[in-house]
């Protein structure tokens, strides 16, 4: 009886350590922005950028540079979504803008406005 027991608890345990519940995945996440053509106001801003941040949160600025990457780490509990967003505006009409998204150092979304048109990218995880 007592070995039926330890066979018993054995099993209980074996199957109650592959619970997923409150795990998360790590992810990297690269946000590039490029600028490119006939900037007609070079000393003023390009445009502005808005990006969902690592908490999910969106953060908008001005951008007067042709070039712009930012990289961060994201968690999102297993079975969960975490919607990526990344708009570019822009306030040339001569200018191409790319918007790109990598996930874990690869492309996974890219948007590309020409004639001064913005360019805006959605990205689910998950």
């Amino acid at each position: 009886m007592k070995k039926l027991l330890y066979l018993f608890l054995a099993i209980t345990v074996a199957c109650s350590s592959g619970d997923d519940d409150g795990v998360n995945d790590q992810y990297n996440i690269r946000y590039v922005i490029t600028y490119s053509g006939d900037n007609q106001n070079p000393d003023e801003d390009w445009g502005r950028i808005t990006y969902t941040n690592s908490t999910g949160n969106d953060n908008e600025f001005d951008i007067s540079e042709s070039l712009w990457e930012y990289e961060m780490q994201v968690q999102v509990e297993t079975n969960a979504s975490f919607t990526l967003y990344l708009r570019a505006q822009d306030w040339n009409n001569f200018t191409t803008t790319i918007a790109q998204v990598y996930l874990n150092n690869q492309l996974v979304a890219e948007s590309i406005g020409e004639d001064g048109n913005g360019a805006i990218v959605y990205y689910d995880i998950n």
